[in-house]
């Protein structure tokens, strides 16, 4: 029975540390509009630098740049936060 207990745990964590990259994928989607919309650029035109990151590869902060403008945004819960003033040089 212990075995069992062991690869039901062992199991919920794999698939838990899985499923952070695939939220990580949709966040940076919502980062794109969010990102795009504050620094009055087209999407398109953004570079995103991975500023840090959890041990299990989930992104917890972007540098965007664009448009002549740089940003730094964090996550917090299920949105990005503007970390930065991306007017002030």
């Amino acid at each position: 029975m212990k075995n069992i207990y062991k690869a039901t745990i062992v199991l919920g964590v794999v698939v838990l540390s899985g499923c952070g990259s695939l939220y990580n994928k949709g966040a940076k989607d919502d980062l794109s509009k969010r990102a795009s919309f504050e620094l009055n650029c087209p999407a398109e035109k953004l570079e995103y630098t991975v500023l840090q990151k959890r041990a299990d590869g989930y992104v917890t902060s972007y540098g965007v740049s664009g448009c002549e403008k740089r940003a730094v945004y964090v996550i917090s819960g299920f949105q990005w936060l503007l970390n930065s003033d991306p007017d002030s040089e």
